[in-house]
């Protein structure tokens, strides 16, 4: 944990031909300094990072300062892990190779097994996790949710900051407030466990990198929305995980909203299909991946690989497909048949 320059020194000679060092971004001077060192030898090397905003005059700026910055270590890095849904774009437009760029995220710990029992409620319960600061657009959800015509539905809001007054002013001004509970922080093991009893969790970020929470609600089997502009909306491309919309549009959310409320509660079935899907953002599915790519960049034999969530939305599509096509199979045989009859 953050080793000083003789530590550094020392781990980037240890049996470089064998090595593979994994970079946390280079912004930080303790990184640069284990970046050049390790740089000198033949180790693989790696960057792990989220995207960053690159809209307007200050992602001009960003892109500009990230490309001067890491400029001296682009070409020697060999491969890329980009998290989140805008990082590979945000890299290729810094100037990595898009071959070297590899879809990438964040990943928790499994939950503890779990007896799973059918919702007895009428109600949906909504989960919203994190901090309450502007950036999380925990006030857009609460527009969303006054614009419903059900009330078939709550809010329970885990976590705190500096907005929570005024959040709990804006849920009252909308004449919500009544079913909207602000619970204040939790630990982790008690933020699991609100998921485990809730039918949706809920992410409206201007702007998150990932949102762990996400990959949290969808190993407790619960679907989640969140805006185009969380990095975890790359696992919601299947419509029983959850839905994505526009980052501040208000009248979009609450559409979504609308659709999800209105089929109920949460089906145990659905829970249990849900969990066993979230296998593919398991801590191991992860570190498999990851070896993948580190063949596939020492020039093993192989097609380049492809993250485990989406080989899971692919393999979800074909075998759509294949109903689809052995649907219409059958019922041209039908017809075939009341044609012969």
């Amino acid at each position: 944990m953050a080793p000083d320059g003789p530590s550094i020194a020392q781990i980037a000679r240890q049996e470089p031909e064998a090595s593979v060092h994994v970079f946390g971004g280079m912004r930080l001077p303790m990184i640069r300094r284990a970046l050049r060192e390790c740089s000198a030898t033949n180790a693989l090397l790696g960057v792990a990072s989220e995207g960053r905003p690159g809209d307007g005059v200050l992602g001009v700026l960003r892109r500009s300062s990230t490309f001067v910055l890491e400029r001296p270590y682009r070409k020697r890095t060999d491969f890329v892990l980009a998290i989140g849904k805008h990082a590979a774009q945000w890299y290729e437009m810094c100037g990595y190779s898009q071959d070297r760029i590899f879809d990438w995220g964040y990943f928790v710990e499994a939950p503890p097994r779990r007896a799973l029992a059918p919702i007895q409620r009428s109600w949906v319960a909504i989960t919203f996790v994190g901090q309450l600061i502007r950036r999380k657009g925990l006030d857009t959800l609460i527009r969303a949710l006054s614009r419903l015509n059900s009330r078939h539905w709550k809010l329970e809001i885990v976590g705190d900051g500096s907005e929570r007054r005024s959040l709990q002013k804006l849920a009252f001004e909308f004449g919500i407030g009544d079913r909207v509970c602000f619970i204040g922080p939790m630990s982790n093991s008690q933020v699991r466990e609100v998921l485990a009893h809730s039918d949706l969790l809920v992410l409206p970020s201007r702007f998150d990198g990932w949102g762990a929470v996400v990959n949290e609600a969808l190993m407790e089997g619960i679907p989640a929305i969140c805006s185009d502009m969380c990095g975890a909306a790359v696992l919601l491309r299947s419509r029983v995980l959850g839905a994505i919309y526009r980052a501040g549009s208000v009248d979009e959310l609450a559409a979504v909203l609308a659709s999800t409320i209105e089929r109920g509660p949460l089906p145990l079935a659905q829970r249990r299909e849900n969990q066993t899907w979230s296998r593919c953002i398991s801590g191991g599915a992860a570190a498999r991946y990851l070896l993948e790519i580190i063949e596939h960049v020492s020039g093993g034999a192989g097609e380049r690989p492809l993250a485990p969530w989406q080989r899971e939305h692919v393999l979800g599509r074909n075998m759509r497909s294949l109903r689809d096509t052995g649907a219409r199979a059958l019922q041209t045989i039908a017809n075939s048949q009341r044609c012969v009859e």
